[in-house]
């Protein structure tokens, strides 16, 4: 039954398309093995396929009924995944994005010998395009670029030739296989480009790495992080001059400008000079103990949906629910330990599965931290 419940999508619009990418992709892994059932694939095909909404689930389905002998409705799904896109926004709890299927969807066309299916150039076009408008990846779509990478790396046994300028200078450049180069930023301050001389399709990418001289910005367009800073009788604490020993509560408020988050991840980064209160130690302060503007911690804590939290020695961690209609109150606190002075990187949200969503606290100013005798 395709309708059936599947984790929690019942209800909505997308419980079809989910179940269809499930069955077409067990049929996929049974093909290999010759123990697909044909009449099962046949009726995704003919009833369901229409109702997929990305290309990989018609990929696993089409090739699933070529490996099981049906070749002309193999034909035709195969087409009809090549030519679908993904949406690019919304989400069906699959982990997965326009820029993971299109890549598992190379792969596969590879891996299968396919690549001479009408439409195999422009979702390669598709893909680049996609990954060009994205600053951060998913460990999904992460893995998915690397598998269609060595999929492409299989195939490149042909010749190839083109023009490299780098800052005026040309080489001309005639290779079998990858080439790669790297260049130093005063080296390609005058510009890089390269043009292809062979008739086959080229693969070229650029990657540049670095660091940043400046803090990043706050960043709230999709998730707003503050960050607070108490005593622990619950009074806000402005100062940014400290002695060892000293006891702060840390007080994350996080707001999602999305209808719902569910994976978000919060990483508070300590600076040095700081440690996180072990709250396993029988003699430490307890934070469920402490009230905020005359509220009780855990009170607040009880009303966020925190699925996981880690106190580590550099950092905060938490994954939590966001929901646009309310704030994620977390908490943690934090002891002074060393003198010196310090900055406080800004804090750091993100959608684990979609980090294109994402959020930037602000920078405080650079904190100082001296003995107790001072």
């Amino acid at each position: 039954n395709i309708g059936s419940a599947c984790f929690g999508y019942f209800d909505s619009e997308n419980s079809v398309p989910v179940q269809i990418a499930i069955r077409s992709y067990a049929g996929y892994v049974l093909s290999r093995v010759k123990r697909a059932s044909l009449g099962s694939l046949r009726t995704l095909a003919d009833q369901y396929a229409d109702k997929c909404q990305s290309s990989l689930p018609l990929l696993h389905l089409g090739i699933a009924l070529k490996t099981m002998g049906d070749h002309k409705r193999a034909d035709k799904v195969i087409k009809a995944g090549i030519e679908k896109r993904r949406k690019s926004r919304g989400y069906w709890g699959d982990y997965g994005s326009r820029v993971r299927d299109l890549a598992w969807t190379m792969a596969l066309i590879l891996e299968h010998g396919l690549e001479n299916e009408k439409g195999f150039a422009s979702l390669v076009l598709d893909l680049e395009n996609e990954i060009g408008k994205r600053q951060w990846l998913s460990t999904q779509e992460k893995f998915s670029i690397f598998r269609a990478a060595m999929a492409i790396d299989s195939r490149t046994g042909k010749m190839w030739k083109g023009k490299l300028t780098v800052s005026g200078n040309i080489n001309s450049l005639e290779k079998q296989g990858n080439y790669v180069s790297s260049w130093k930023p005063n080296e390609i301050s005058g510009g890089l480009s390269f043009v292809s001389e062979s008739s086959d399709l080229v693969f070229a990418s650029a990657m540049i790495t670095g660091y940043t001289k400046n803090a990043p910005l706050r960043d709230d367009r999709q998730i707003s992080i503050r960050r607070n800073f108490y005593d622990t009788s619950g009074k806000p604490v402005d100062s940014s001059r400290f002695k060892v020993g000293e006891l702060l509560m840390v007080h994350l408020v996080v707001k999602s400008k999305e209808e719902f988050i569910p994976d978000a991840l919060i990483v508070d980064l300590l600076p040095a000079g700081f440690e996180i209160e072990n709250q396993n130690l029988k003699h430490s302060v307890k934070l469920d103990d402490l009230k905020v503007a005359g509220g009780s911690v855990w009170k607040l804590k009880e009303n966020a949906e925190i699925l996981h939290e880690e106190f580590r020695d550099d950092r905060y961690v938490a994954a939590v629910v966001l929901n646009r209609n309310s704030a994620c109150n977390l908490f943690y606190l934090v002891r002074m330990v060393s003198p010196g002075s310090f900055f406080w990187p800004p804090t750091l949200a993100e959608s684990m599965y979609r980090p294109e969503i994402r959020g930037i606290g602000d920078t405080p100013p650079s904190v100082t931290i001296i003995n107790k005798n001072k």
